[in-house]
């Protein structure tokens, strides 16, 4: 899996560590009252995304 952020009609920037709404892990559904909380990290296996998954649960 390679995360990427779409730059224009077909650029993949693969810089892009991670991904998280604002608020997401506070934020409730008004229509059935659940959490909606997602984020997403890509790691390598050598824990590389610790930064960045702590960086995503902050939003």
């Amino acid at each position: 899996l390679d995360m990427c952020n779409m730059v224009g009609n077909s650029v993949c920037d693969r810089s892009t560590l991670g991904f998280a709404f604002e608020a997401g892990a506070c934020n409730r559904s008004a229509i059935d009252r659940n959490t909606e909380a997602v984020g997403m990290v890509e790691d390598n296996g050598g824990f590389s995304g610790i930064i960045p998954a702590t960086h995503e649960v902050a939003h």
